[in-house]
């Protein structure tokens, strides 16, 4: 399977429900998992921006200041009103700002967490007696994130609109997105085990198979050597027979 044709959608639950197949993201380059994040980067902040664009325009920016823990109030010096007008007005704008910066900020962050599952990676590789490069590495960890993201995004749907909050929801991110990496490298490792006892398999029944035909050609020459032979004292017969019929006198004549 060629990494390349893989597409985006497929890539998403191949790393949610396989872990069989990482071994294909890690032998992939590196760009291809950064720009496989960065799609994911483009996806979530979209949908954050409207949620928190959303929540802006219906009144709901006490709120909001209330979660970040910011009274952006007093440090404008203006009404909550008075920077809700200010966001209607210019709301494109606003709209794009808000999104580059989400975007810019959530990107980075997210390689960062893909390098130390990366590190991750690599250790519990060395552990289980593989050598990964880094880069396997780093694109296990990569696509570690994927069900931490979605799971995010949920999470922020039912947080902007209900305001429901789940205490330890970062722990169980960070969870989640561990277990994906030792799970993975613990099966490329015992897809590696079973992939050398296939190959041990083969190799003993491919030589079997040489040995049976070895021993076929030996007897085949046994067999046109006994013909040969048998050819040769059946020749070897029939001229002393010959020789013997010629040395003989026929009967009745007088010596």
């Amino acid at each position: 399977m060629e990494t390349e044709k893989i597409g985006f959608f497929k890539r998403v639950l191949i790393s949610i429900k396989d872990f069989e197949k990482y071994d294909i993201f890690a032998m992939e380059k590196w760009q291809n998992s950064i720009k496989y994040l960065f799609i994911i980067t483009l996806i979530f902040s979209f949908i954050f921006t409207i949620l928190y664009s959303y929540k802006i325009l219906t009144g709901g920016l006490d709120d909001l200041i209330n979660q970040v823990d910011v009274n952006i109030s007093e440090e404008l010096n203006m009404s909550s009103e008075e920077i809700q007008e200010i966001v209607q007005q210019n709301y494109a704008v606003f709209f794009i700002v808000i999104f580059l910066s989400i975007v810019t900020i959530y990107f980075f962050s997210t390689i960062l967490n893909a390098v130390m599952l990366g590190i991750l990676a690599y250790i519990v590789a060395r552990i289980v007696g593989m050598r990964l490069k880094f880069q396997s590495s780093f694109n296990i960890g990569v696509y570690a994130l994927t069900l931490p993201i979605i799971l995010q995004i949920i999470y922020l749907i039912i947080n902007l609109l209900t305001g429901f909050e789940i205490k330890y929801f970062q722990w169980m991110y960070t969870t989640i997105s561990y277990i994906y990496v030792v799970v993975a490298i613990l099966m490329i490792k015992t897809q590696f085990i079973n992939q050398q006892r296939e190959l041990i398999r083969i190799q003993l029944e491919q030589q079997k198979v040489r040995e049976e035909m070895q021993e076929q050609e030996n007897e085949d020459k046994e067999e046109k050597k006994d013909d040969k032979e048998e050819k040769k004292k059946e020749e070897k017969d029939g001229e002393d027979s010959k020789d013997n019929n010629v040395g003989e006198a026929p009967e009745g004549t007088n010596a």
